[in-house]
């Protein structure tokens, strides 16, 4: 998830930024970010129109079921079921070739 905020974020303000995730209260979503906050003051611009233009382009991506803005300018994210299950498919996966490499 990181890396598709971060590839948006490149494509929309030329910017690279470690994008961290937070685990907000559940009814907000699965994870939140403050990417946009971060992007404020290098850009000059008010972090919740960076927010808003970034959910934007995030509400596109398969991976997420929804997005909102939340506050000065958090981004709040829902996993798509999709999303779900490719990530349970790698870990089983991950968890299988360490077993393998284990006998």
């Amino acid at each position: 998830m990181e890396q598709i905020i971060s590839q948006v974020v490149k494509q929309l303000f030329d910017q690279d930024i470690s994008v961290q995730l937070t685990r907000p209260d559940p009814k907000f979503g699965d994870f939140a970010t403050n990417v946009a906050l971060q992007l404020a003051k290098p850009l000059g611009k008010n972090p919740r129109e960076i927010a808003e233009t970034i959910a934007e382009k995030l509400r596109k991506q398969e991976e997420f079921s929804e997005v909102s803005v939340a506050g000065p300018g958090f981004i709040n994210v829902k996993l798509s079921d999709q999303a779900v299950l490719n990530f349970l498919k790698e870990r089983a996966n991950d968890k299988a070739r360490r077993s393998n490499s284990c006998n």
